[in-house]
């Protein structure tokens, strides 16, 4: 590899490599699809869009698998404690620091940005019109408009899940039939005990109808370690790839995307199927047990660098690109094909400047020196 090309990788990836047992390259990968998801969906409802390439509506299941890899990728790393270390006042203080470093600097940065923007510019085309007191609900993880409302629902659960952990580990040793009876029992309950919203009701920070969906990525790292330490027949391996594929391409059929190009219709409205939250978090569960153990092929798409990059700096994907889907389908006067380019020019653009000066710098702050770098600490 020439030097420019080494220098740029090292930059990209560092060491991040899956030669450490917490580093699974494909994982990063997978996050890049979820974003997609989002951003694709956005500018489908934009009308940014390519024939037959219609993504509305599935910006949900980008959010539903970013709530599984999040648990998953948190749960992971204390699996491999031990019962001592989990009762460690210091681990789990650790553990508060860098998910609030990891999460909260760009976020509030975001926010700031739609304030300033639209108290400087006066216009609302852009940006989202927060006036001061919704800034202020957003900064104590109040209030969540538009895509914003999936932070605050995330950070409910990183209180929660060094319970779900502790749970797991010391009442449960581990246990992959246990975990999976008591995940089923807590959505039923979940699903019993909390009263349903009315239909187009509105109410994004209920953090308890979505905890079932972190609860099964919490799972899936429950049975990925157990797995891990099994050697699967060849058999078994064809069997779980297959069943990885076909639960992408069953989300691919279920889009405005997959019914076009199934009925040869122009299909321009999602499927309500995408509202079940609670039966997209199970399949994507299943999906990252079964890919991960599959036979590879699936694991090798998503470790490749360009998956991978886009992964790494999804989460200022996520919260940069809606202003710029806004602005270029506001202020440039050209085909859907000339908008999307410039739409992903800028988002990537302006995201991986992002993921330079606050992301990573905010990430290896809250790293203690001696830890690996590991993306379990930039999930």
């Amino acid at each position: 590899m020439s030097k420019p090309l080494s220098y740029i990788d090292n930059l990209i990836f560092g060491n991040k490599t899956s030669s450490h047992n917490l580093q699974i390259d494909s994982l990063d990968g997978l996050r890049g699809v979820a974003v997609l998801f989002v951003l694709l969906s956005h500018t489908s409802n934009a009308g940014i869009r390519l024939p037959f390439l219609n993504f509305s509506g599935s910006g949900k299941y980008g959010v539903y698998l970013f709530f599984v890899l999040s648990s998953f990728l948190l749960t992971l790393p204390f699996l491999n404690k031990k019962e001592d270390e989990l009762g460690s006042a210091g681990l789990w203080r650790s553990y508060a620091v860098k998910r609030f470093l990891r999460i909260y600097p760009l976020y509030a940065t975001v926010l700031l940005f739609h304030y300033l923007f639209t108290a400087a510019a006066g216009t609302t085309e852009i940006a989202f019109p927060f006036a001061p007191a919704d800034l202020i609900k957003h900064l104590t993880l109040l209030e969540g408009k538009d895509l914003f409302w999936t932070i605050p629902v995330e950070f409910k659960y990183y209180f929660i899940l060094p319970f779900v952990v502790l749970f797991m580990v010391r009442a449960l040793g581990g246990r992959v039939w246990l975990a999976a009876a008591s995940v089923i029992a807590a959505t039923a309950a979940i699903r019993l005990i909390v009263p349903r919203l009315p239909e187009g009701a509105v109410d994004y920070l209920q953090f308890i109808p979505y905890m079932p969906i972190f609860l099964f990525g919490s799972f899936a790292a429950v049975a990925h370690s157990r797995l891990s330490g099994m050697r699967l027949p060849a058999g078994v391996k064809t069997v779980l790839e297959l069943i990885a594929i076909g639960l992408m391409l069953g989300v691919w059929v279920v889009m405005p995307l997959g019914r076009s190009v199934l009925t040869a219709d122009q299909v321009t409205q999602t499927h309500g199927f995408s509202k079940s939250f609670l039966i997209f978090g199970g399949l994507w569960m299943v999906f990252v047990i079964a890919y991960l153990h599959g036979a590879g092929y699936v694991k090798r798409f998503l470790s490749w660098k360009p998956m991978r990059l886009i992964g790494m700096i999804s989460f200022s994907v996520y919260l940069w690109h809606l202003p710029v889907v806004k602005a270029v389908d506001t202020y440039v006067n050209a085909g859907s094909a000339i908008k999307m380019l410039v739409i992903l020019t800028v988002t990537f653009a302006v995201s991986f400047s992002s993921y330079l000066i606050i992301e990573r710098p905010m990430s290896r702050a809250g790293l203690r020196k001696k830890q690996p770098r590991a993306s379990v600490a930039a999930s």
